[in-house]
This record gives structure tokens, sequence and C-alpha cells, in this order.
């Protein structure tokens, strides 16, 4: 009886042991997902700052070819 109470406990002891292991490499990839994650949004957001930042220099280059194209007209 006590050399299978000791397999079990060994067992017990093999199990919580990968219990941890795997606990811990849980850990370990949570951290890695919240990482991307901000690394993510920070790259959103510089792409949305970008994006704004190109509509803004469309509608000046747009401004300026109407103001150079009138301006042709004006002296034909």
């Amino acid at each position: 009886m006590s050399v299978q109470l000791d397999m079990l406990r060994d067992r017990l002891r093999e199990k919580d042991d990968a219990l941890e292991k795997k606990s811990k490499h849980l850990a370990g990839l949570q951290m890695d997902k919240k990482r991307l994650e901000t690394e993510l949004s920070e790259v959103s957001d510089q792409t949305s700052s970008s994006d704004r930042q190109i509509g803004i220099l469309n509608r000046k280059v747009s401004a300026l070819l109407f103001v150079n194209h009138t301006t042709w007209l004006h002296i034909l």
C-alpha cells in the first residue's frame, strides 16, 4: 500500500511540475501578447497620424495646382 501511495505522490509531483511549467509559459505568452498589442496600437496611431498628414498635404497641393492653373489662364 505504501508503494502505491509513493507512486501516487510521485505522479502528483510530476503533474504539479508540469502545471507550473505550463503556467510560467502561459504568463510569458500573455506578456508577449500585451507587448505586441501595445506595439500594434502605437503603429496604428502613427499610421492614422500619417494618413491625416497626407490628406492635408494633398489638399494643399490641390489648392496650389488650382491657383497655378488659374494664374496661367489669366496670363494667356
